[in-house]
């Protein structure tokens, strides 16, 4: 239902599963969906944040949460464009973030977690603004 809370609860788990590699965003989604009553719409389009354009910053800026989690010193491998096709591309990219370790496998969770919950905010707020706006509104002519 597009009501308030299954929504913010849908667009939360899409924003988390979003990270999640490779094809399982959606199926990671829906289940988390039927199992929290959020709206399956919503976690299915939020997902959609994370596409080739977007993977590289993402996880760098995950590179870096987890590099400053923990201890010690973290440097990230340069990425190597691959001349040629797409599947020298994707085997690029897969060795890129294979040899990102530690940090990266740290900071997915942290980054998703912190996205999942501004977007469960936003969305209530989103929700509640002309609520409120209203119960002002209806105030102020009472008064």
């Amino acid at each position: 239902s597009f009501t308030r809370e299954p929504l913010a609860r849908g667009v939360a788990i899409g924003m988390l599963c979003g990270l999640i590699p490779g094809p399982l965003q959606v199926l990671g989604s829906l289940g988390m969906c039927a199992w929290l009553r959020g709206n399956v719409i919503a976690a299915a389009i939020a997902t959609a944040y994370t596409n080739p354009l977007t993977i590289v910053p993402l996880y760098w800026v995950a590179f870096k949460i987890g590099a400053f989690l923990l201890p010690g010193t973290h440097v990230m491998p340069p990425l190597l464009v691959a001349q040629g096709g797409f599947t020298q591309w994707a085997s690029g990219l897969g060795e890129w973030m294979t040899a990102l370790g530690w940090p990266l496998l740290l900071g997915l969770p942290v980054l998703a977690l912190w996205l999942a919950a501004n977007a469960y905010a936003l969305v209530q707020i989103f929700f509640l603004t002309p609520v409120i706006r209203r119960a002002r509104r209806m105030r102020s002519q009472a008064a």
